[in-house]
């Protein structure tokens, strides 16, 4: 079987059931899962410290755990609150109906955390944040970095997608077509076909994703370019009958 045929299914995480889901949005192969392209792009590029942090912004914030605690109110609803601090001051997190963040969030361990700053209060504070361990040495896959955001459907998150799509690009690694003719590719400039496809899902940054549009779009409209100049070759190569010569004069 053509591995670009190969079913969404053995994808870690994608049973039956999600895979009608996926159907839903025309994903049945991973080639269909690398071509669902996103639809934005959310710049999560941003860091600030918690001394700097305004009101209202979207940001990514490194900051040490100090505790974290779990309630549940008089409704049922869960409510893990926790506090974590950099150099400069600290930065309350709230997760609603969240309990598994209670365990994730570690005592003296750094995370980054991306969400809207409410400063309401002299503390600053996120509202279910999303978060992600630190390193220094590579970029993260959730914080301090564009994410994608991918067209949905009900029952399937942005996670789900991003992450199958992600799989489906490991699995398709050099396996991805590539219709452009390497000396055309040096002519015009453009980077590799699997690259583009990287890049277009998860962009190092804005310059590696215009670059990876500019390689797609191209591949399009020499696809079609193609189509329509073998259309008409098969045009003239076929020759229709040929009526025999008739004298019209009867009809003047």
């Amino acid at each position: 079987m053509n591995p670009l045929d190969t079913p969404v299914t053995v994808l870690s995480g994608v049973g039956d059931a999600k895979a009608k889901l996926f159907a839903k949005l025309r994903i049945s192969t991973l080639y269909d899962a690398v071509r669902h392209f996103p639809r934005d792009y959310e710049d999560r590029t941003v860091m600030r410290f918690t001394a700097q942090l305004e009101h209202g912004e979207s940001v990514c914030v490194a900051a040490t755990v100090e505790d974290a605690t779990m309630t549940r109110s008089a409704n049922g609803l869960m409510l893990v609150k926790a506090r974590a601090h950099d150099d400069y001051g600290a930065l309350d997190l709230y997760f609603f109906n969240q309990p598994y963040a209670r365990d994730a969030l570690r005592r003296g361990e750094t995370y980054i955390f991306f969400g809207k700053v409410e400063r309401e209060t002299r503390t600053p504070r996120m509202v279910n944040p999303v978060f992600e361990r630190y390193t220094e040495t590579r970029q993260g896959t959730r914080t301090r970095c564009i994410v994608p955001v991918y067209r949905l459907t009900s029952g399937l998150s942005q996670y789900a997608v991003s992450t199958a799509v992600r799989a489906a690009l490991t699995r398709l690694r050099d396996k991805l077509p590539d219709p452009t003719p390497p000396y055309i590719a040096e002519r015009y400039d453009l980077v590799p076909a699997q690259y583009a496809y990287e890049q277009i899902h998860f962009p190092q940054d804005f310059d590696t994703l215009a670059a990876a549009r500019r390689r797609l779009i191209f591949d399009e409209l020499l696809t079609v370019a193609a189509a329509a100049q073998r259309s008409r070759l098969m045009r003239e190569r076929v020759l229709g009958r040929r009526f025999a010569d008739t004298d019209l004069a009867a009809f003047f």
